[in-house]
């Protein structure tokens, strides 16, 4: 069916959502929350612009569908578009018509419900659930099915390793002449800013450390929300190796450069679940590190009550898989386990954790001392990697370069 556009100036933030005419739906046989593919050609120019040339290129999106009750949202043979359809269409200003089709459940679906019930998944079927929730075909309440079924079945480290280089393969991977370096956490533990702390003193040791982080899932401001209220941390790709070539450092958030895509829509659904399976916890970290072709990595695993890892053996048992999974996908990783039975100095939230991070910084004196000692084994372990130290000196290290 053939319909005429209308830009309804509205944004889901999560799904691609279409408003339809009940009649309309009705006789394309869609009912409210059901999935259409719609349709557009345009014409492109010779350079792939848009332009008046014969050449033509046809985009495709998956949306959901909801349905008009009230006149005056769409008329008959007329489909309102929230903003993350209109921006995937890439729509001329002259362009006035899509055609519209229902859409089935993929195959992906199947490949869930077998996670559901406890089935080991296959490459083909890992990378059929990846490409489709990244391309917009699976829902958000079968995403969230996927994100259930691992965190009550887990996964097996093939599983993970397949997982991963799925999320991987679902952006663009960053090379770099260097070796990259990287922290990460598993997070989970209040106030624990010490990336804002480690990458510091990894520049001035002279370590080329791309730092890209999350915002906070389980725990009061991740690590982009509290070095955000310093300094910005969305940017493109581009802009991303304009500030590495200048800088060899920085923080960025990790949902504004299209790297692995595919996590941040997991994210995206782990949030509100509050939930964060074990597996998708290591393909998260694992992936994101892979798409900036980091190759030397410490892990933070905070140990304690109210923590992911509430003894010292959880955290050893994750440590020891998430070790042997980053090996088979190409990074050196150290892990370390970290008390945090408290959190890490005396902020809690991002204006207090950059406000205390800034303190240190400036005059370690009168910063904290948890903070300082923290950031210091970490930054140790990575500077020991890289052969600045001596092995079991890169902390002392640290603190003399802080």
């Amino acid at each position: 069916m053939l319909f005429n556009i209308k830009r309804l100036g509205l944004r889901s933030g999560l799904i691609s959502v279409v408003v339809l005419d009940d009649d309309d739906a009705f006789a394309l046989g869609a009912n409210p929350g059901d999935r259409i593919r719609i349709f557009h050609t345009h014409k492109v120019d010779s350079n792939g612009e848009d332009g008046t040339n014969e050449e033509k290129m046809s985009s495709t999106v998956v949306a959901s569908v909801d349905l008009a009750t009230s006149t005056g949202i769409v008329n008959k043979s007329e489909i309102g578009l929230y903003d993350e359809v209109v921006e995937k269409l890439k729509f001329a200003e002259d362009e006035t018509e899509v055609e519209v089709q229902l859409y089935s459940k993929p195959l992906s679906f199947d490949y869930i419900m077998k996670k559901v019930h406890g089935a080991e998944l296959n490459t083909l079927e890992i990378e059929a659930i990846i490409n489709d929730a990244t391309n917009g075909v699976l829902l958000p309440i079968e995403i969230a099915a996927f994100v259930v079924g691992l965190e009550i079945n887990g996964a097996t480290d093939d599983e993970v390793v397949k997982l991963t280089e799925a999320m991987t393969n679902s952006g663009d991977i960053l090379t770099f002449d260097e070796t990259v370096y990287d922290k990460h956490s598993t997070g989970g533990v209040p106030g624990n800013k010490v990336s804002e702390v480690i990458v510091p003193i990894c520049k001035a040791a002279g370590l080329f450390i791309p730092k890209t982080s999350t915002r906070a899932i389980t725990s009061p401001s991740g690590t982009a929300d509290v070095f955000e209220v310093l300094a910005p941390v969305s940017f493109t790709i581009e802009e991303v190796k304009k500030i590495l070539k200048k800088e060899r450092a920085g923080i960025f958030w990790g949902g504004a450069i299209d790297s692995a895509p595919a996590d941040n829509i997991l994210i995206n659904v782990e949030k509100p679940l509050n939930l964060d399976p074990q597996p998708l916890m290591i393909a998260s970290i694992l992936c994101k590190k892979k798409s900036l072709s980091v190759s030397k990595l410490v892990l933070d695993v905070p140990c304690g009550k109210g923590t992911k890892f509430p003894t010292v053996d959880d955290g050893k048992k994750y440590a020891y898989r998430f070790k042997e999974i980053a090996k088979r996908v190409g990074i050196d990783c150290v892990c370390l386990l970290t008390s945090a039975s408290q959190p890490i100095g005396h902020a809690v939230g991002p204006a207090l954790e950059a406000k205390e991070a800034l303190t240190l910084l400036m005059d370690p004196e009168k910063g904290s001392s948890s903070l300082m000692n923290k950031s210091c084994e970490l930054a140790g372990v990575l500077i020991e990697m890289a052969g600045k130290a001596p092995e079991g000196k890169g902390a002392e290290f640290a603190v003399d370069l802080l």
